[in-house]
């Protein structure tokens, strides 16, 4: 058995720019070119073992590779294939990155240079961490991942168009969802006297037929907050259909009116809402400007 290679910055920086110089080289013309260069055939071993790269013609073998940069495209393939404990950070979110690069400081500039400790994520970097976070939570990456990362990206769809809407509409909001999944709610809107929290919804089934689940932690969330009587909370449940998205802004106490009634002393652990319930509130939107 091989012994997994480490993750290092050098290695990831090498085979980036190995990539870009040799984009239209076969691999043939290459080694007879660079047969003396050990190091460069070793970047050609690592990429293949990754299952990153063709070696036959030296082509990016990918469906991601449009989506994410090629230091992130990288990085993504050496987790997918060596899957280190540290990957199990991403099911919580990003804040349990916090002190990591005492623990790995190579790991910890690989992700810095994948741009998920910026500030204001990018959609490339978003989409990143939707890979990563998936990839965390299936044991094998197989048919499991891609059904799971494709329910994850329409999930993102509607917080991304969440928060567009919501700072086009001049609301200084901030988009916490792949920072923390245990927050109860994925986006914050600093409304100057106090606060309003929003957990998105998003579906590709038609108004009547999509369903939202609602957690026990999302419940708890807008309960609290509601009964602290400081900020607000409202649900945005996202419609994605033939090209056009349509939105409606719930309030929690329509969407208590929804919920299947409890046994006493007994706590759902998810409730399941239909948008049929909102269908007379949902308004198209035009998202043709959202960066998606």
């Amino acid at each position: 058995m091989k012994k997994n290679i480490e993750l290092k910055p050098s290695l990831i920086y090498s085979s980036v720019e190995f990539l870009d110089s040799h984009k239209h080289s076969s691999y043939k013309e290459f080694l007879d070119a660079r047969i003396s260069h050990n190091k460069i055939k070793d970047i050609v071993n690592f990429l293949s073992r990754i299952e990153l790269l063709e070696e036959e013609n030296l082509k990016i073998s990918s469906p991601f590779k449009k989506k994410i940069t090629t230091f992130q495209l990288i990085t993504f393939h050496y987790l997918k294939k060596y899957r280190p404990s540290w990957l199990n950070r991403f099911r919580k979110g990003l804040v349990n990155f916090e002190g990591f690069e005492k623990d790995n400081m190579d790991a910890f500039q690989c992700l810095n240079e994948c741009g998920i400790f910026k500030e204001k994520l990018e959609s490339k970097d978003i989409f990143f961490c939707d890979l990563c976070n998936v990839l965390s939570r299936v044991e094998e990456p197989d048919d499991s991942f891609e059904n799971e990362f494709k329910l994850a990206q329409i999930g993102t769809k509607g917080e991304l168009c969440s928060f567009y809407w919501l700072s086009n509409e001049g609301n200084e909001t901030k988009m916490l969802c792949k920072e923390d999944n245990d927050l109860g709610y994925d986006l914050e809107i600093d409304l100057i006297t106090k606060k309003a929290f929003i957990e998105v919804k998003s579906s590709i089934s038609s108004i009547d037929k999509a369903v939202a689940h609602i957690t026990r932690n999302q419940i708890n969330t807008f309960l609290q907050t509601e009964q602290a009587g400081i900020n607000d909370f409202f649900f945005h449940f996202w419609s994605f259909q033939d090209e056009k998205a349509y939105l409606a802004v719930i309030e929690p106490s329509e969407i208590l009116d929804t919920f299947a009634k409890e046994p006493e002393g007994v706590r759902i652990p998810s409730q399941e809402v239909s948008f049929k319930n909102f269908k007379d509130i949902f308004t198209e939107i035009n998202i043709k400007d959202y960066d998606l």
